[in-house]
């Protein structure tokens, strides 16, 4: 395998977050490395990078979240809370349903 980006979490006070963080850094050295926002270990994330999303695009994420039984009883997977996350993270773009990243590192090849 060898990617060209590469999502990982951010690193937080949860320390699986953090060692995942920390052992993406150090294996995914040779592509570019983005983190996402975990709501509810995260009270404070730094985005540098907007993504727009469209309403296929979250309930394609919508779908996919709901595979995850396990998590279906908390709040961050309730449908209303995600689709308010995208509409908050869009209002600062001028947008109506964005995701939002941490750019840790961008590696362009110009040809």
């Amino acid at each position: 395998v060898n990617p060209q980006l590469v999502f990982t979490q951010e690193s937080d006070d949860n320390l699986d977050h953090s060692v995942l963080y920390n052992e993406s850094i150090r294996v995914f050295q040779d592509c570019s490395l983005m983190t996402y926002h975990i709501a509810r270990s995260q009270p404070v994330f730094n985005a540098n990078h907007y993504e727009v999303v469209s309403e296929d695009n979250l309930k394609a994420k919508l779908t996919a979240l709901s595979r995850y039984t396990m998590y279906q009883d908390k709040n961050y997977f309730n449908k209303d809370f995600i689709r308010a996350q995208l509409v908050c993270q869009a209002g600062y773009i001028g947008e109506k349903l964005a995701e939002t990243f941490r750019i840790i590192k961008i590696i362009k090849h110009i040809q």
